[in-house]
């Protein structure tokens, strides 16, 4: 009788013990998680610009492409525009265009 009442106390106690523990998953899961909604809420985008060289003089043509992607799996976005600004030595914006990335403009 003493032994039954051992192992129905045990057993009680186990089970309280295993309710007790939390089943969230491990701290990885939790990070993935928070990554993958950190991705979809705020989409990021990487521009690649190339020009036909690295120095241009006053009054010169600037031949440019820019290449927009996704910035997590580096594929080819869906962006509508590309905004490109000419700057001055003095961090002045001396001309902004305003281009579609299909355009060839």
């Amino acid at each position: 009788m003493r032994t039954l009442t051992a192992a129905v106390f045990s057993f009680l106690l186990l089970s309280f013990e295993i309710q007790g523990q939390d089943f969230r998953g491990s701290p990885e899961d939790s990070l993935r998680r928070r990554i993958i909604e950190q991705i979809l809420t705020f989409p990021q985008e990487k521009i690649h610009v190339h020009c036909d060289k690295p120095v241009y003089l006053a009054g010169e043509k600037i031949w440019f492409r820019a290449y927009v992607t996704d910035a997590v799996l580096h594929i080819p976005s869906a962006n509508q525009y590309v905004i490109a600004e000419l700057i001055n030595p003095l961090d002045s914006v001396v001309n902004r265009i305003k281009i579609r990335p299909d355009s060839g403009a």
